[in-house]
């Protein structure tokens, strides 16, 4: 007798797996509430946040050409890290210009 894995069964399965995936968005997202409420302690979350878009170049350029998604593809994908670095790099701007003032 064959498993009972019917193609429903494993497009559910697939279905959970992108709940968890938007679920660590939105846990990561809570994160960085804490430089709104303090900019100064919360730097960190910011430093955080630079690491992670700069992070995004070499993995989607890597793993890519890996899983052999088309280049054009790719630059799509490293975009999302070059264009999430702006509103990082001038929130840590401002904190830094809140640490010279105190």
């Amino acid at each position: 007798m064959r498993d009972s894995l019917t193609p429903t069964s494993a497009i559910s399965f697939l279905a959970y797996g992108t709940d968890w995936l938007a679920f660590a968005h939105l846990a990561i997202a809570v994160v960085f509430l804490g430089p709104l409420r303090d900019p100064v302690r919360n730097k960190w979350v910011l430093t955080f946040g630079v690491i992670a878009c700069a992070g995004v170049v070499p993995l989607a350029l890597i793993a890519g050409y890996v899983r052999g998604i088309p280049f054009y593809w790719r630059l799509i994908d490293c975009s999302f890290g070059v264009f999430g670095l702006i509103p990082l790099l001038v929130c840590l701007g401002y904190v830094r210009r809140l640490e010279r003032m105190n």
